[in-house]
């Protein structure tokens, strides 16, 4: 027999279980193959860093050997400020031995230039430089970044005073690092193709900037002298510290991981050195040992999905054919299937078993189901049948003990009042109080009787579903107490909107009796307090609230508050049948709700009611 379709294979579904089951392993080596490659990213910018500070290193040995060379010059006889063409010959020779600097410089007191390595014999005054002003007022090494005036090249101004004996200065001795050559001893040290070097002031104005392109090193003048402060990069180099590494767009618009390096005191001439990678150059090695270690996992679940489809195609596809085979038959209804030997070894011949056991007992238990229901229906209709006939049987009963007791009642009072009438004056004032207690009886029976009667209507089958505005209904019934006890001093509040959906005829009933009670135990105060209102609790559910300020209640009886005839007062104190907050605890229970009371002895009471969706 050909085995029933499925939508997903059996096949797929132990592979797709195998890939799965894969999964974990593949996820943590994925996990660890990206933090390693976070660690690699983050071990190059470290190296990007170290390099930045290399390079400033070397300009702070520049700067050191500078230092040391124009104190050599101060001590040599051709820098005589009496022999300028002489003077300059020499430094000229100086500046052929070291072509780091754009030009060697011997400055008089008063800011003229005396000798210069360049022979030009121009006549410049250097008086308003900071360097020559910081080189008269200091016997530090004066250090400045700027541009030549001659050359147009961004230089480290390195300037010191040759003093005489009495400390007078006999001239300022001036050398021009070449911050252009600098910059192309720094892209040529690169580990990287594509490396970027962009010198700047404190101020963010670029003294040199330079990268390679193909293995050339490459100006980029565009920028030279110009200010990057409002920049990506101009921001890293002023608010930067030695070493720091972050990632943004430079000047030309491509992503670069960029590592500032700063100079140490008192060696720092306000030159910042920013060196940039490419993001994806940075990140070459690291993707490359993540792309290997990725094949091999991928390689790895190929493999183990193949085996997962060879083992599943021998031992698990037919097995399962059949056990699916039998369970859709059985799903379908057919409880007579069974998937039958033969059974395989392990835990799928096992699972067949515990189904053909299964069928077994479910067959079992449906047939003593079945048999149980055939019994239980006949003996439901029954038992609804016999509560219906006690239902009606209750309220015929009610209804037919308030109308007979009626007649009795009114004849008895009748009588009473004839007796009275044909006594007169003759009644004695002890006959007079008993014809008065027999009719006050009376008249409780008569009350009870139409309690009764009230409480036996509320259990009509039938209620209405309708909405029903409650504070209408309680203004109503507050106003007809009123009426009917002008003189009573009274506060009402009754919440405007109060809405529900139920029986109006029977929330009418509800409200009035609860309405009613709250006035009558008010009556011994001076100053009468009933509120209507409602809220909602945080499920969402409307708790509606008659509150007043009457006698109150202890709450140890608070149980017999609903009970039909249960009375907590006196009747003397307070007249009553016991039958209202009965009826309105059998409407509210009716709709759905539930009804409760909150009461304080001499503080008064507040009775809690909820209704339902719809009324039952």
């Amino acid at each position: 027999m050909n085995s029933p379709a499925i939508p997903l294979g059996l096949r797929a579904r132990i592979m797709l279980l195998v890939a799965l089951a894969a999964l974990l392993p593949a996820t943590f080596a994925t996990g660890f193959l990206f933090k390693q490659r976070d660690h690699d990213i983050a071990h190059a910018r470290n190296n990007l860093a170290a390099l930045a500070r290399s390079a400033s290193n070397d300009l702070r040995a520049k700067i050191q050997g500078t230092h040391q060379l124009l104190f050599g010059l101060a001590q040599s006889r051709e820098l005589d400020v009496g022999e300028r063409d002489a003077c300059s010959a020499y430094l000229a020779k100086v500046l052929k031995q070291h072509p780091q600097y754009t030009g060697i410089l011997t400055i008089k007191p008063n800011g003229d230039l005396h000798c210069d390595s360049l022979q030009t014999g121009r006549k410049l005054n250097l008086a308003d430089r900071a360097y020559f002003q910081q080189a008269m007022a200091s016997t530090a090494t004066a250090l400045e970044p700027v541009f030549g005036r001659l050359t147009g090249i961004g230089v480290v101004q390195v300037a010191q005073a040759s003093r005489d004996p009495q400390g007078k200065v006999r001239f300022v001795l001036l050398a021009s690092i070449n911050l252009d050559q600098f910059s192309r001893e720094v892209v040529a040290a690169q580990p990287y193709p594509d490396a970027a070097v962009t010198l700047f002031n404190r101020s963010g104005v670029v003294l040199t900037s330079r990268n390679t392109r193909d293995g050339v090193s490459i100006s980029n003048s565009p920028i030279l002298g110009t200010s990057l402060a409002d920049t990506s990069l101009g921001r890293f180099a002023i608010n930067g510290h030695n070493g720091d590494t972050a990632e943004f767009a430079g000047p030309a618009g491509r992503q670069r991981v960029w590592a500032l390096g700063t100079l140490p005191q008192p060696w720092d001439a306000g030159v910042l050195i920013t060196l940039g990678v490419p993001t994806h150059v940075l990140a070459a090695d690291a993707g490359r040992r993540a792309r290997i270690v990725l094949t091999g996992v991928v390689g790895a679940a190929l493999l183990a999905l193949l085996l997962a489809w060879w083992l599943g195609e021998l031992g698990v596809r037919r097995p399962l054919a059949r056990i699916m085979k039998g369970t859709a038959r059985f799903r379908k209804g057919d409880l007579g299937v069974r998937i039958g030997p033969p059974y395989p070894r392990g835990g799928l011949g096992d699972l067949m078993r515990a189904l053909d056991n299964t069928f077994n007992q479910v067959q079992s238990q449906q047939q003593e189901i079945q048999h149980l229901n055939d019994g239980l229906e006949e003996r439901v209709r029954v038992r609804t049948a016999e509560l219906e006939t006690v239902n009606h049987e209750l309220q015929a009963f009610s209804y037919s003990l308030a109308h007979d007791l009626r007649q009795p009642l009114i004849a008895i009072s009748g009588f009473c009042g004839q007796l009275r009438s044909t006594l007169q004056l003759g009644i004695s004032e002890s006959q007079d109080h008993y014809l008065s207690r027999i009719q006050a009886g009376v008249q409780k029976i008569n009350e009870l009787s139409d309690a009764m009667a009230s409480l036996a209507r509320l259990s009509r089958p039938h209620l209405e579903s309708v909405p029903v505005d409650i504070s209408a209904i309680a203004s109503a019934a507050l106003a007809a107490c009123q009426q009917r006890d002008p003189d009573r001093v009274a506060t009402i509040d009754v919440q405007a909107g109060l809405q529900a959906i139920a029986d109006p005829a029977m929330l009418t009933l509800a409200i009035d009796h609860l309405v009613n009670n709250a006035w009558k135990f008010t009556r011994g105060q001076s100053r009468t307090e009933i509120s209507v209102g409602c809220e909602r609790d945080p499920d969402g559910t409307l708790i509606f609230h008659v509150k007043d300020n009457g006698v109150g209640f202890e709450m140890a009886h608070a149980g017999k508050l609903f009970n039909a005839f249960q009375r907590l007062h006196l009747s003397a104190d307070f007249s009553g049948t016991g039958i209202g907050l009965a009826s309105v605890h059998k409407i509210v229970t009716r709709h759905g709700g539930k009804i409760w009371a909150d009461s304080t002895p001499g503080e008064g009471t507040t009775f809690y009611f909820t209704l339902g969706t719809a009324p039952t």
